[in-house]
């Protein structure tokens, strides 16, 4: 029964690349209905793991006035962020 409940909770909430999913369309959505004034916007992804959230924050917010950041400590994520070109504290 317990693997059971593993598996379905993995197939809900991990992607193919064992990446957890959980929260992406709420970020999708936010990027879509986001308003904010001319003079820019500042967003820190706190566990940014290997980035893709800011990544898809950077890809849909193109020609707009935003500093995206993020803070990692686990280093392969650290080092996958390097290879991104992601602003980056660990």
């Amino acid at each position: 029964m317990v693997e059971r409940i593993k598996s379905k909770i993995k197939q809900r909430y991990w992607s193919d690349m064992m990446e957890l999913q959980y929260g992406r369309n709420i970020i999708s959505d936010w990027i879509k209905n986001l308003n904010y004034s001319s003079s820019g916007l500042r967003i820190l992804d706190i566990g940014i793991g290997r980035g893709n959230d800011l990544l898809n924050i950077k890809n849909n917010l193109i020609n707009k006035d935003v500093d995206l950041y993020g803070i990692e400590t686990y280093p392969p994520y650290v080092k996958i962020c390097k290879k991104k070109e992601l602003i980056f504290f660990k």
